[in-house]
Order: C-alpha cells, then structure tokens, then sequence
C-alpha cells in the first residue's frame, strides 16, 4: 500500500478548509447585501411619503444593486418612475377634463401610499377646479390625516362660511373629534339634523360622528335612515361594512343595533357600474365610506359650494 507524503494531506486539507470559509463568506456577504437592499428600500418608502421621487429612486436603484432579481424593489421602481412622468403630465395638460383624470390617479395613488401632504396638495387643485362639496371633504380629510387640523377648521369654514352646507359641517365635527377636541364635536354633532342629508354617504359619515362623540341613541337612528337611502342591491354589503366600523364598535351588542341591521332599503336598486364603493380615506385616520368618483358621481347634481 502507498502511503501518501503528509505535505501532500495537508495540502488537501488547506484547500478544503479554504474553499469552506470561501464560501461561508459568500454566505454572510450576500446575506449582508440583501440586509442593505431592505434599508435602501425601506428609504425609498419614506422618501414616497414625503414626495421625494427622485430620492426614491436613488434608493430603489440601490436596493437593486444588492438584490438584482429582487421583483418587489423592480416593481416599485417602476411605479415611481410612473408616478413622477403623471406628476410632470398633470402640471402641463392643458384638457380640463384629462387633468381631472390624471389628478384622481394621482390622488389615489397619494392616498394609497400615505403621501399625506401630497394627497392635500392634489385634493386643494381638484377642488379649486371643480368647487363640489364631496372635493371639499375629501381636502378635510386630508388635512385630518396629516394631522393639520387648523388648516382644516380654516378651510371648511372658508368654502361654508355660512354653517349651511351639512356635508361640510359633518367634515368639521371629524376634524374636532380627530384633533380631540371631543366635547366641540358632540356639539357639532348635535347640531346636524339627518333630515338635512340626501346620500347614504353623509348618513352614514353623520352617524359614526354621533357614535364616536356617544351620541349612540342618534346613531343608529341615523343609520336606519342611511339603510333605508341605500341602494337595494347595496344593502347587503353596505351592512356588513357597518358592523365592522370602528365606531360603531359600543353598539354591536345592542338591541338597538340589530333591530337598525334588519331595516329595508326604500330605493330601488341601481347598475352597480356606476354605484357607490366604499374606499379608504380618514375618519380619525380610519376608514370612511364614501363615493369612488372614478367610478362617475352618485348624484349627477352635487351642488357646488357657493
């Protein structure tokens, strides 16, 4: 039998030992680069929230350098890239009704990634083109999620200074029970009679007011009004939506509450293409009913305010 020469064991040895920290490094080297892929992506996601698209898009090519077949960060690059050529097309069409297209993509997508001075920004250039009263409420409650709720008290009362428009005062009272001012928005609730209020929209927004601020009994006859307005072929999917509301929460084991569950719609049902959806937007940063006006307006003559 030949017996191998030591220098050459250990020659083996040396390359075996070497070729296992070689590739235990390639190990924690790529495990490294993924770690800076999500610190540059979550930077990216900051970036977005403050508007800044071109430094999310330094942050997104980083993200990408480290992890380069990494979809999520190739997919957000994208949709930023997209966002900053609609942000360049709003600026320059000249089509008042393309600009209200491209505006509303742009406000969803604000409204979606939690741009949130950007969602008022976008909301105050719809409304100064169209002056409709749901424009105006969709201003306040981006004002209520950016926290900026003296600007929103001065805006709703600049376009009703009045106190005559219930949509508006309905937006007033949220903004007073999301800045804690509670004891104002009960009395604020208290002042708006359902009477005044033709959609389920504001219905429904005037009764999570009134639950929120414990106006509970008003509540819920407010919502039997809002059942009663809602669309036959709604109803069904607008009640599971209540029970799942926030302020509604006090009253779910109620006698009351059930009894307002079994109301029947009064209205008759309507093509659900050109019906309301129920999306997300503020109420205490939380979700709110209220009309997807890509999908065309409920109620062709909204007045505007005046």
């Amino acid at each position: 039998m030949k017996i191998r020469p030591s220098s050459e064991k250990f020659g083996t040895l040396f390359l075996l030992v070497a070729l296992f920290f070689s590739l235990l490094s390639s190990y924690t080297s790529a495990e490294e680069s993924e770690d800076q892929g999500e610190q540059a992506f979550s930077e990216a996601r900051f970036r977005i929230s403050v508007a800044d698209f071109d430094g999310a898009v330094k942050s997104l090519q980083l993200a990408l350098r480290c992890d380069f077949v990494n979809k999520k960060y190739a997919a957000e690059l994208k949709s930023v890239r997209e966002i900053i050529k609609l942000r360049e097309e709003i600026e320059q069409e000249k089509d008042s009704h393309r600009w209200s297209v491209l505006a509303q993509h742009l406000r969803t997508y604000y409204k979606k990634n939690g741009v949130r001075d950007g969602l008022v920004d976008i909301g105050l250039q719809i409304f100064d083109r169209s002056k409709l009263t749901w424009d105006a409420v969709g201003v306040i409650n981006a004002m209520i999620a950016a926290e900026r709720f003296d600007d929103a008290l001065d805006f709703a009362d600049s376009v009703d200074d009045k106190g005559i428009n219930p949509s508006i005062r309905i937006a007033k009272g949220c903004v007073l029970y999301s800045a804690g001012q509670n004891s104002e928005a009960r009395k604020q609730a208290r002042s708006i009679s359902m009477d005044d209020l033709q959609t389920p929209d504001d219905l429904l927004r005037l009764a999570r007011l009134q639950a929120a601020t414990e106006l509970y009994a008003s509540s819920v006859k407010t919502l039997v009004r809002c059942f009663e307005q809602t669309p036959r072929n709604s109803l069904s999917e607008f009640k599971e939506y209540v029970v799942k509301v926030p302020e509604f929460e006090p009253l779910l084991t109620s006698s009351e509450f059930a009894e307002a569950l079994t109301t029947q719609s009064k209205q008759e049902s309507i093509d659900r293409s050109c019906s309301q959806k129920w999306v997300g937007v503020v109420f205490d940063q939380r979700p709110k009913y209220i009309r997807d006006l890509s999908k065309g307006p409920v109620n062709p003559d909204d007045w505007k305010v005046k």
